[in-house]
C-alpha cells in the first residue's frame, strides 16, 4: 500500500509540474509573438572617423550611404568602397558618437527587433573611462555603422548608457 501511495504521490507532481510548464510554455509564446529578433550585419566600428560630431543615421538609399561612407573615411587617402545594400531589404545605421578627449569610449549593437508597431535597434554606450582607468589621450570619434533587416515599421533606436570602464587598469599593492 506504501508504493501504491509514493507511486500516486509521484504521478501526482509529474502532473502538476507539467501543467505549469504549459502555462510557462503560452506565456513564452505570447513573447516570441509579440517581438520577433531581426537579422543584423556589423559594417564597420571602432573609434577612429571623419565625422567628428555625435549623430544617429537612418540610411536609406545607395546614395545616402555613399555620401556618410565618404565623410566617415575621409580622415582616410585612400576611402573603401561602400559595402553592397540590397536598399528593398535592408536599411543601414550610423551612430557616431562625436570627438571624445581620449581613448575608451565605445558604442555596440545588441540586438534588433520587431516589438508591436516599432522595430527597435537596441545600442549599448559607455559614459566614458572611469578615472581609475589609464587611457591614450588621443582624440577619437567612436562609431558603429550596421546593416539591419528592413521591415517597414517606425525605428526606435533604444540606447543603454553603462558606466562599465574601458582601458588598462593597474593593481596597486601587489
Amino acid at each position: 500500500m506504501h508504493k501504491v501511495s509514493i507511486s500516486i504521490f509521484v504521478a501526482s507532481l509529474f502532473f502538476f509540474a507539467c501543467q505549469g510548464e504549459d502555462s510557462n510554455a503560452e506565456e513564452t509564446a505570447e513573447k516570441t509573438a509579440e517581438t520577433q529578433t531581426l537579422y543584423y550585419e556589423l559594417l564597420a566600428s571602432g573609434a577612429q572617423s571623419g565625422i567628428t560630431e555625435p549623430v544617429d543615421l537612418i540610411i536609406e538609399s545607395e546614395q545616402q550611404l555613399d555620401s556618410i561612407w565618404q565623410k566617415h573615411y575621409s580622415y582616410l587617402s585612400i576611402n573603401p568602397e561602400p559595402p553592397d545594400i540590397d536598399f528593398d531589404e535592408e536599411i543601414v545605421i550610423g551612430v557616431f558618437r562625436g570627438e571624445q578627449p581620449t581613448t575608451g569610449y565605445w558604442v555596440r549593437l545588441d540586438s534588433v527587433y520587431v516589438a508591436g508597431d516599432e522595430q527597435i535597434i537596441a545600442l549599448t554606450a559607455n559614459a566614458g573611462p572611469s578615472e581609475d582607468r589609464i587611457v591614450l589621450q588621443v582624440v577619437t570619434q567612436p562609431f558603429l555603422i550596421a546593416a539591419v533587416a528592413k521591415t517597414g515599421k517606425d525605428i526606435k533606436l533604444d540606447f543603454t548608457i553603462e558606466e562599465q570602464p574601458q582601458g588598462l587598469q593597474l593593481r596597486q599593492g601587489e
